[in-house]
């Protein structure tokens, strides 16, 4: 589900079939309520030169792959994400499994992390601790698991400071962690 307006309009081929669904169970794109599921609101055949557009707040579209069409390349136009990531969902359930940067510089971050934690050097904590503050709740907690990844002992320090944090994905992932490792 990215979180951008969008239109859409088939250029060449035959068209292609568009299924269109809602969030349902959700306040803030800001949050993910791991209990928010999908609701099916259509079935569309968009034909060449016509056009679809994509609500931003809560809409998704699919597009349905139909082998016995004609490929189709479309024309989209697409404004700046509304929040910094997308809402992952599982198709065949709805359910909501996770987020993912839309962000490339978040996305860039995520990965810079992901590899400092690979490296298990003490060195990286200190290159580690600005985005600790960071103002995206979901690089500020792969900071911290980083760091719990290199340094156990600063990391625990830092999943307390965690419950308190401003985003409640990384107070209820704190609390976990830190329920998960009895703590």
């Amino acid at each position: 589900m990215t979180p951008v307006h969008t239109f859409q309009s088939p250029i060449s081929g035959s068209g292609y079939a568009v299924d269109r669904y809602r969030l349902i169970s959700q306040g803030s794109l800001d949050e993910v309520d791991s209990n928010a599921t999908l609701e099916f609101i259509s079935n569309e055949w968009i034909s060449p030169f016509s056009i679809i557009r994509k609500a931003g707040n809560g809409e998704i579209i699919d597009f349905v792959s139909d082998e016995n069409t004609e490929k189709s390349f479309s024309l989209r136009v697409v404004c700046r994400p509304i929040t910094s990531f997308q809402i992952n969902f599982d198709r065949e359930s709805g359910k909501t499994f996770g987020v993912t940067p839309v962000d490339s510089m978040a996305s860039n971050l995520i990965t810079m992390l992901s590899l400092l934690s690979d490296t298990s050097s003490h060195k990286s904590i200190e290159y580690i601790e600005p985005f600790i503050r960071h103002d995206l709740h979901f690089v500020r907690w792969e900071a911290i698991r980083t760091t719990f990844s290199i340094d156990e002992k600063a990391g625990l320090k830092l999943l307390k400071n965690a419950l308190s944090d401003p985003h409640g994905h990384v107070r209820k992932a704190a609390a976990a962690t830190l329920e998960k490792i009895n703590i």
